[in-house]
């Protein structure tokens, strides 16, 4: 277990694990820039972050997938005590999901419900969160009446098929506001601002090697510039602030999610780049995949970081839909 003052994780790929991908626990700790994935045990909590006590702590620019919780804040042997953390910009998913013994796959999953707990200063913005299990939460926060909570903030988040839950002590010290929610009902405490039923537009639903997703936004999504405008004054953003990808943000108004929408160059599908998606964009990719043309990166459309007959598949796809 990772536990002292200070400590920086950036840029691990931590995978095919029996156990927690990162345990931790401390001040000043920084977790970034992460992939964490896949959990090969039969334990309901093997998570891909596991900690009890954070303070002035830092989670983001991970992406964190198939765990039974995906990020879990435990009791095991005393209270959990959360103060002054911010986890942001991070994708949360599960392809797999694990249900050995009770586990419920969360994305967040806190549980305080001890006398001696606390969450203070809980900031959690501008992530993913996706198909996080069965009837579960995207993210849980669990108390007792006697838990010690204040200032609660969770903006400019994606809740894709799931929910957000909370009870006791949370109930009142919750702000959320301006996050996209599709396919599950927001919580009664939701702000006016957010938006609900409606798909964000991924770009790619399917599943890739590594059990891979492209959860970029198409043009036509609800969730660009729909972020909260007061965002850099809401909760405290770095001097650089970016999305998962590296991209700076906002380049217009914030959106909503891990990440950011960029205005691309050329017509998604547009193989030959001439303006315009026909059967000479997919000719094109054929041609690709076959040696013959080289199209660069327009010819891997869905952005899984390859092109294969799953690219010819969704220009035919673009064509079928007009």
């Amino acid at each position: 277990m990772l536990s002292g003052e200070d400590i920086i994780v950036r840029g691990n790929y931590i995978h095919d694990l029996p156990a927690d991908g990162i345990a931790c626990g401390g001040d000043g700790l920084l977790i970034e820039n992460n992939i964490i994935g896949r959990f090969t045990g039969e334990s309901a909590h093997n998570d891909g972050i596991s900690t009890n006590r954070l303070s002035n702590a830092i989670i983001r620019y991970n992406t964190i997938y198939d765990w039974t919780q995906e990020i879990y804040f435990n009791s095991d042997n005393y209270g959990t005590q959360i103060e002054d953390v911010s986890i942001y910009g991070n994708l949360f998913y599960t392809v797999n999901y694990y249900n050995n013994g009770g586990g419920s796959a969360p994305g967040i999953l806190i549980n305080a419900g001890r006398d001696d707990a606390s969450i203070v200063n809980l900031i959690i913005h501008s992530n993913t969160f996706a198909w996080l299990g069965t009837n579960t939460a995207s993210i849980g926060i669990y108390t007792n009446p006697a838990t010690h909570v204040s200032n609660i903030k969770v903006y400019d988040n994606i809740f894709y098929s799931n929910g957000f839950n909370a009870d006791n002590a949370a109930l009142g010290n919750i702000n959320s506001d301006y996050n996209l929610w599709y396919d599950h009902a927001p919580p009664a405490w939701e702000g006016a601002h957010s938006i609900t039923s409606t798909d964000p537009c991924f770009v790619d639903y399917q599943i890739h090697d590594d059990n891979h997703v492209n959860f970029h936004l198409k043009s036509a999504s609800a969730a660009i510039d729909a972020g909260n405008p007061n965002l850099a004054s809401d909760v405290t953003l770095p001097s650089h602030f970016l999305d998962i990808d590296g991209t700076n943000r906002p380049i217009n108004r914030f959106d909503i999610g891990a990440y950011e929408y960029i205005v691309s160059s050329f017509l998604y599908g547009d193989v030959s780049g001439d303006g315009k998606v026909n059967i000479q964009d997919v000719q094109a990719c054929v041609n690709h995949i076959l040696g013959t043309q080289d199209w660069g990166t327009r010819a891997d459309v869905n952005g899984d970081g390859k092109v294969d007959e799953e690219d010819v598949e969704e220009i035919i796809n673009i064509l079928l839909e007009r």
